[in-house]
This record gives structure tokens, C-alpha cells and sequence, in this order.
């Protein structure tokens, strides 16, 4: 094949020039090589140019061009670099750049150069350029680079949510300064935010969950534009929130494997990011929390657009429903940020404490969710109260006045449901009261009795007993398990023996009747002064026939014929208690 030369007519035009400006003659002989793909001959051309003659802006921009044609990856990226640094108001170098890159080079070379324009010109754009036409042909440059990607790049996946950053900043500053956003922007911001969430949730299983966090924020933060629109945007990112709460839980159950370079970067502040791994843990459940709370805050907003009939029923009830999906993730969250204290996080107080716990139990109620949710909280409950939920909580286990309160408002709140589980509200009952007596039984050797917690304490199962006696005697066929109520019954008449014999008049068996009368006549004096009712020893006796005498009643599911119900009132008598 004959070597491909320059023209005599052309090579004298470059002589004329040479005379004028050599360096302009030197840069055509470059141009013409290229034009020509005497690549190596360009190459030769521009390596004998004298070092300032390189920095000149159009012999980079020469220098780029070539590297592109001759697949030159590593001159490719340095020669951008330095031509990103030329000063030059509408940057038509790197315009010009552009179309050379997505022509002889890769699309995500192309979209380099775009975000280069873009990181020069900030919030400076010159009216005839259309800046959401820029940013939307970034996007679409990188996307078309990581779909066409064999392998996940993470370079490119950082640099999709950069843009997507970028336009959402952009979004925010044009309606700030517009006061409203015009129709054919509002276009625009609705592309972004869509793209955005479609390309999370495209891409949802195959990438790192920090990057699609990331997008799905990004479509979150787009200028919502007109009050029209605000109901389907918090829908949308209803959405986006959903599946962010879902990553964020994922990520922190498995904390441990992680470092900082996998958590979100739009998780937490980046002046303080987080470094222990009980910090990194910590910013991901407050994420998941954080996301539940702002799902629920649209749901109320969304129920008033409901109301007004700008909504239909459905997307109102597929809200509902994530919510109640999340209500144990959200409770987990909680958990974990209740156990966490100032020492495992330096600098961030803890904020949560019973209070959150008990308002999430009772927003989970409200939802009326189904009763495996109530299951699921339960175990939660429980597990936390013994440290076995999560080796972070055995050091700070939920007190048991925390635990038998949750556990009283989740069988409080499952009576009303239509699919009441008797067996199973038995089981939580017996569990809420063995809490309790297993805790007084730690105490017994204590020389130092805390009589308020136990007042406390022995008050909860009061509560439960009571409800336990209505479920009991209203229960459809009697079915509540007789097996729990004859438990139940011996249980708190043990409780009732105890007491009595911890009481001071109980010290010797020689002054048990003198002890009951004495007790029996400061009933009255013990309840004026403020004294609970359930640190006597007759109140429980009392709980513990009626529980008896309901067991007696329930002949025909297994009940013991008034057996246990005549062995109290027996043991009663004989302690002259009147029950």
C-alpha cells in the first residue's frame, strides 16, 4: 500500500503559512496527518514541538484528537485533564472535543468532556446554551456507556449519580430564581426525576445498593415544580423512599463487612462521615428510620389529596401498605438506635428512647396490619428484652418496664383485629408476666429492694390480667386456651403467697393470722396514702379465683370442673383472705 503523503499544492499552503506563524504551520500538518490517518506521522509531528508549543490550547486540543484515533486511553485521560484547564468563556474546545470523542473514542469519554463543560460553566451558563439539554445528554451518554459496560465500572455508576446531582441542584436553583417553573421546564425536571428512579430500579439487583440509594435520592431532591404535580411527585418518591429504607436495612445487617467507601454518600454529612463501624451502623439505621418517617408524612399529605379526590383510593392504600412492610424494619432501626449510647458514637447524643418505641408500636397498630406483623414485633420485643436480637443489643437490653409495656400495646391492639389470635395474645400474656416474676426473682437477692420499679412492674401485669379476664369470658365459644388460664391462675396466686411472705408481719409462721389482719385493716390506710393496690397479697389471690372460676365455667374446651378454683378459694380461707 503506497504511503499516504500531503499534497504538493497543500504542502506549499503550509509553507506560506510557516513564514507567517510557524506554530500555526506545525498545527495544520498535524491536522492534515490526522484528517489523512498518517496517525503516527501526526504523533512524530506533535512529540518535536518545544514544550510551551504543546501547552497552547489548540495543541492539546490536537493532542486529544490524535490520542482518541490512535486508542490511546492513558494520553487520552491526561490530555483532557489539561485541556479542561484552558480559559475560554464558551469553551468551544471542549464542545469541539466532544463530537470527536463520542466519533472516534467511547461514550463515556464523550460524557467526560460534557461534565467537564458543565463543572466549568457552574451556575454560570451563557443563555444560548441550553443547560438541561447539556446535563440530558450526559446522562443519556453515560447511561448508554453503562448499559454497553460487560462489567460493573464503578467509575461510571459514580459519575451517573454525580450528573443526576448536578440536575437536581440545577432544578432547585431554577425555580428559586423563576419563583414558578414554566411548563417546559417542569418537562425537564420530571425527565430527570423519572430517569433517575426508572435506572435505580432497573439496575436495583445488579449494582451496589449505595449507588442506587444514591439515584433515588437524587430523583427525590428534583424541583417539584408546580403545585399540580406535588401529589404524583410524593408518590413517586413514596417509591423511592420505600426501596431506599429496604437497601439502608439490608447494609446495616450486615454493617460488619462494610467500610466507608460502601455507604451512600448522600447517607450522612460530608464534613462528618462516619468511621467506627457502630457509626457506620448507627447513619444506616437513622436512614431507615428517616425514610419511614418521611413515607408517613407524605401518606398524611397524600390523604388529603385523596379527600379532595386528586388521588384514587388505591395509591393511597399501596402507600399504606409500605408502610406496614417497614413498620418492622423501622422497629428494628429504633431498637438499634435505643441500645446505642454516647461512648459508641462520640459527638451524637442518643436521642431515641421509650417514647419512639412505644409511638412506632402504636403507628403500626393504626395501620391495621396483618397479624404476622404483630408476630414479628413480638419476637423483636422479646428477643431484645434478653440481648439475643443482636450481639450490639446484648449490652443494652430493653428494660422490662419497656418490654412489658410493648407487649401490653401489642395485645391491646391485636383484640381488635378481625383475624385475633386467642392462642397467640395467651402466649404474649404468659410471656409479659414470666418477664416480670423472673425479673422480682433477680431481685429476691438484693439487699436493697427498688420497690417503685416493682410497683410499676406488677402494675403492667395487672393490666394483662385484666384484659386476659375479659378476652377470656367474651371469647367466642370460650376458647381461650385453658391450659394459660389454669397457668395463669397458679401463677398469680404464687405471686400472692410471695408478697405476703416478703411483707415484715410475715417473719415467723406463729404471726401469719396476726400479719392478714393487719393487713386486711391498713387496706383502707394503704390506699389513701398512695400505696398500689397490687403490692397486697389479697389483690392477687382475688385475680387468681376469678382466673379460676372462669376455668371452672369452661366445661366444654377443657376446663377442670372448678377443681383449681376450689383449691384457691381454699388456700384463701385457710390464710383468711376474703376473695
Amino acid at each position: 500500500m503506497p504511503e499516504i503523503t500531503i499534497s504538493g499544492r497543500l504542502r506549499g499552503m503550509i509553507l506560506v503559512t510557516f513564514e507567517c506563524n510557524p506554530l500555526i504551520g506545525i498545527r495544520r500538518i498535524v491536522k492534515c496527518h490526522i484528517d489523512l490517518h498518517n496517525l503516527e506521522a501526526a504523533h512524530a509531528v506533535l512529540e518535536k514541538m518545544s514544550p510551551s508549543r504543546k501547552q497552547h490550547a489548540l495543541s492539546r486540543y490536537l493532542r486529544y484528537c490524535l490520542a482518541l484515533r490512535r486508542g490511546d486511553e492513558t494520553d487520552a485521560r491526561s490530555t483532557l485533564a489539561s485541556l479542561a484547564t484552558v480559559h475560554d468563556d464558551r469553551n468551544k474546545l471542549l464542545f469541539a472535543a466532544v463530537s470527536e470523542a463520542t466519533q472516534y473514542g467511547s461514550k463515556f469519554q464523550g460524557a467526560q468532556l460534557l461534565q467537564r463543560i458543565l463543572d466549568k460553566y457552574k451556575d454560570n451558563v451563557p443563555p444560548e446554551i441550553d443547560a438541561c439539554a447539556l446535563l440530558r445528554c450526559t446522562v443519556r451518554l453515560l447511561y448508554s456507556a453503562v448499559s454497553e459496560a460487560n462489567d460493573i465500572d464503578e467509575e461510571l455508576l459514580s459519575r451517573l449519580c454525580g450528573i443526576f446531582k448536578s440536575a437536581a441542584l440545577f432544578t432547585q436553583k431554577q425555580q428559586k430564581r423563576e419563583r414558578m417553573t414554566l411548563d417546559d421546564r417542569l418537562q425537564e425536571s420530571r425527565w430527570f426525576e423519572k430517569t433517575s428512579y426508572n435506572t435505580a430500579v432497573q439496575y436495583l439487583k445488579s449494582w451496589p445498593a449505595k449507588y442506587v440509594i444514591d439515584l433515588l435520592h437524587y430523583s427525590c431532591q428534583v424541583s417539584a415544580g408546580t403545585e399540580k404535580y406535588q401529589s404524583e411527585k410524593r408518590v413517586l418518591e413514596a417509591e423511592a423512599k420505600y426501596i431506599q429504607a429496604i437497601l439502608y436495612t439490608i447494609e446495616a445487617r450486615r454493617a460488619s463487612t462494610l467500610c466507608i467507601t460502601d455507604i451512600p454518600k448522600t447517607a450522612y454529612s460530608s464534613s462528618a462521615p462516619p468511621q467506627s463501624l457502630a457509626e457506620i451502623k448507627s447513619t444506616l439505621y437513622r436512614n431507615v428510620f428517616a425514610k419511614y418517617t418521611e413515607i408517613q408524612a407524605h401518606r398524611k399529605v397524600l390523604h388529603e389529596s385523596y379527600n379532595m379526590g386528586i388521588i384514587t383510593e388505591e395509591l393511597l392504600d399501596a402507600i399504606t401498605q409500605k408502610l406496614i412492610v417497614l413498620a418492622p424494619l423501622a422497629f428494628e432501626a429504633v431498637l438499634f438506635m435505643a441500645s446505642t449510647s454516647p461512648t459508641d458514637i462520640p459527638g451524637q447524643a442518643q436521642v431515641l428512647d421509650e417514647l419512639s418505641l412505644t409511638q412506632i408500636v402504636d403507628q403500626m397498630v393504626h395501620l391495621n396490619p396483618p397479624q404476622k406483623t404483630y408476630s414479628i414485633f413480638a419476637d423483636m420485643i422479646l428477643s431484645a428484652s434478653t440481648g439475643s436480637l443482636d450481639q450490639d443489643l446484648a449490652k443494652s437490653m430493653l428494660p422490662i418496664s419497656v418490654t412489658t409495656n410493648l407487649l401490653a400495646k401489642l395485645i391491646s391492639g391485636l383484640r381488635n383485629h378481625p383475624d385475633y389470635d386467642n392462642n397467640q395474645a395467651a402466649r404474649w400474656m404468659r410471656c409479659v408476666v414470666q418477664i416480670v416474676l423472673d425479673w422480682r426473682d433477680s431481685q429476691s437477692h438484693q439487699t436493697k429492694k427498688d420497690s417503685t420499679r416493682d410497683e410499676k412492674h406488677l402494675s403492667i401485669v395487672a393490666r394483662i390480667t385484666e384484659h386476659a379476664l375479659d378476652l377470656a369470658r367474651s371469647a367466642p365459644s370460650r376458647d381461650y386456651p385453658p391450659e394459660e388460664l389454669e397457668w395463669l391462675a397458679a401463677t398469680l396466686f404464687n405471686l400472692s403467697i410471695d408478697l405476703y411472705a416478703s411483707s415484715p408481719s410475715s417473719n415467723s409462721g406463729s404471726a401469719m393470722a396476726d400479719g392478714v389482719e393487719q393487713n386486711q385493716e391498713n387496706k383502707h390506710e394503704k390506699k389513701q396514702s398512695g400505696d398500689a393496690v397490687v403490692m397486697m397479697p389479697q389483690f392477687w389471690a382475688k385475680k387468681a379465683v376469678d382466673i379460676a372460676d372462669v376455668l371452672a365455667m369452661n366445661s366444654a374446651g377443657g376446663g377442670d370442673g372448678g377443681l383449681l378454683a376450689k383449691v384457691l378459694g381454699e388456700r384463701c380461707q385457710r390464710l383468711q383472705w376474703d376473695v
